[in-house]
């Protein structure tokens, strides 16, 4: 799958180099001082810290340019934040783009499903080389779509932005059909009933979301016909069919 080629990984690598070069940095530093800091634990061992560090002042010095290296690099590690901060920053400004793509314009949904495929391979390829399903995740999650603190949610709103999309109309459509991927429902029946009628406030283009689900690995193909059907059925009973 294409990806587009303007770096919008740079946000997450900047971050994975800063790690790299302390990394670096500290084992640089570690090999110079690696006699010093060697010698250092064998005097203690012997005579105890205080010791060494009264009488043994150069190479108490390097221990502790070892410790204060070895602490920033911990400390740079453990700042998981940031490196998420700028994964979510790499995945909106690639999906931001993907979105604002020409194109034939299906159902939002049906357009959301492919441009989601393409982030979930950007990062695979591109980033961190997790391989997630960011549509799975949404089509199946059980809050909003639009998670703040969700790696996809950032990023669907800015989707939704460059589509010219509410973020709340989209989250409220998946909501919508969230029902047609369960693989093993307990009261089918009662789901192709329900779904169908919430089909009738549907915001986006039904029949066309329901036509391509058809051939969607993920949805569970009775349920989709059902729906299919019921609403083929309630329309040949409408006045004036």
């Amino acid at each position: 799958m294409q990806t587009s080629t303007t770096g919008n990984e740079r946000f997450y690598l900047e971050v994975v180099k800063a790690e790299t070069a302390a990394q670096e940095a500290h084992s640089a530093l570690f090999s110079t001082h690696a006699d010093a800091y060697n010698r250092y634990f064998d005097l203690a061992s012997d005579f105890g810290e205080p010791y060494v560090r009264e009488n043994f002042p150069d190479i108490t010095n390097s221990v502790e340019l070892i410790n204060a290296s070895s602490a920033q690099l911990q400390e740079l590690r453990s700042n998981s934040p940031a490196r998420r901060n700028a994964l979510i920053e790499s995945l909106v400004a690639e999906m931001r783009e993907i979105g604002a793509k020409g194109g034939v314009t299906d159902d939002p949904v049906v357009r959301l499903r492919s441009d989601l495929m393409e982030l979930s391979s950007f990062r695979s390829e591109r980033l961190d080389g997790v391989k997630i399903d960011f549509w799975l995740v949404n089509a199946k999650r059980q809050v909003s779509h639009l998670d703040k603190n969700g790696l996809s949610g950032p990023a669907i709103t800015a989707w939704c932005k460059a589509r010219g999309i509410k973020p709340k109309t989209l989250d409220e459509a998946l909501w919508t059909i969230a029902p047609l991927w369960d693989q093993y429902p307990h009261q089918p029946i009662q789901i192709i009933s329900t779904v169908s009628a919430a089909l009738d406030n549907y915001p986006f283009d039904a029949d066309n979301l329901l036509e391509s689900a058809r051939s969607w690995p993920e949805a569970n193909p009775e349920l989709v016909e059902g729906v299919i059907t019921a609403r083929n059925l309630t329309s040949s009973m409408s006045p004036g069919r």
